[in-house]
């Protein structure tokens, strides 16, 4: 790893090696089969044609089996959106990402990147349940560390998300970190008493999926 620029080789591609994929895909009945020609056609246009990438993504979404294979595309899909500055798709489709493939999840999370409240709530609109709205707050209050804000968005969507409980942590640690016998800071205070009236509300009503949790932190927090 890297960050020296370096000959990138045939921009052009292969179109004899696309065309034998595209031969293969169109010919074969096997879906196991289809479906890694397609991901591997998704990730050659990424490189060398995209919006041939994005068009072939979507044409051929509703087809597979949502596996690790169907993420890859899509997260290829996604990267050509980014390229594109398609950020409000982009961000969507990281984020399905993110949640549909364990071993996809770091990828996604570094490639993740709103870039104004305008296209974060049009990434928003994106989504087709609560559920997707709540990975999506959960990956902007990681990535912008702002925690407070997603967690009273995602307990209007749903208390009992887990997602919330993960976020709660990451505050109460970050802080701790800040606020200490050893360093004092003054930041990290502020924001602990900002946050606390809400979150002491929370842990009182006591309908999150860890109430232990939220009174542990809270009790701790007031500490």
């Amino acid at each position: 790893w890297d960050y020296e620029k370096k000959d990138a080789g045939n921009s052009k591609g292969d179109d004899r090696l696309y065309n034998a994929m595209n031969k293969e895909f169109a010919d074969s009945k096997d879906e196991f089969v289809r479906q890694r020609y397609w991901f591997q056609m998704v990730r050659y246009n990424y490189y060398f044609n995209v919006p041939a990438a994005i068009a072939l993504f979507e044409k051929y979404k509703n087809g597979f089996t949502k596996n690790s294979i169907y993420y890859r595309a899509m997260a290829s899909a996604a990267g050509a959106l980014y390229k594109q500055k398609n950020f409000a798709k982009a961000n969507y489709y990281y984020s399905i990402v993110f949640a549909g493939d364990n071993k996809l999840k770091t990828v996604a999370h570094w490639s993740f990147h709103p870039q104004e409240e305008t296209d974060w709530k049009q990434t928003l609109a994106l989504c087709a349940n609560n559920e997707e709205r709540i990975t999506l707050w959960q990956m902007l209050g990681i990535f912008y560390k702002d925690e407070i804000r997603s967690m009273k968005e995602i307990y209007k969507l749903d208390p009992k998300s887990a997602k919330m409980d993960v976020l709660l942590t990451r505050f109460v640690n970050k802080n701790e970190n800040g606020y200490s016998w050893l360093t004092d800071s003054k930041d990290s205070k502020e924001k602990i008493k900002a946050a606390l009236p809400w979150l002491k509300d929370v842990a009182d009503k006591g309908n999150t999926s860890n109430p232990f949790l939220w009174n542990t932190s809270v009790g701790y927090l007031y500490f």
